[in-house]
């Protein structure tokens, strides 16, 4: 199989695990598995890495704060609610705690990549 060919196979598949998953375009429930999601998330920065297209490094974190939200928090058929760790809901607390990832310096070393 030809690499052109073999990227081309791996780009559709990634869109189907986020269209399969929840992630994009996004569900009230996505199913989210940390396993799978971690290796996504690999995945989406390696195509990032590859094609130079913003669309995976999005991806990429828009996974990892789907995580965050899906299985950083007690399930719904708990009779425990909000965050699983106090650390996560003082992190959540802080002015745009996404945001200042994605504009710091992991997004400065992703977009060196490029």
């Amino acid at each position: 199989m030809a690499q052109n060919e073999s990227q081309s196979t791996v780009r559709e598949m990634m869109m189907e695990f986020a269209r399969e998953t929840g992630l994009s375009p996004a569900r009230k429930s996505p199913r989210r598995y940390l396993w799978t999601d971690v290796f996504g998330v690999c995945n989406f920065l390696g195509l990032y890495h590859q094609a130079g297209e913003e669309t995976y490094l999005n991806l990429a974190f828009q996974l990892v704060d789907q995580v965050h939200h899906t299985l950083g928090r007690h399930r719904g058929d708990d009779s425990r609610t909000g965050w699983i760790s106090g650390i996560l809901s003082r992190f959540l607390q802080m002015p745009n705690p996404i945001s200042s990832v994605q504009s710091g310096p992991l997004r400065t070393r992703c977009s060196s990549w490029s």
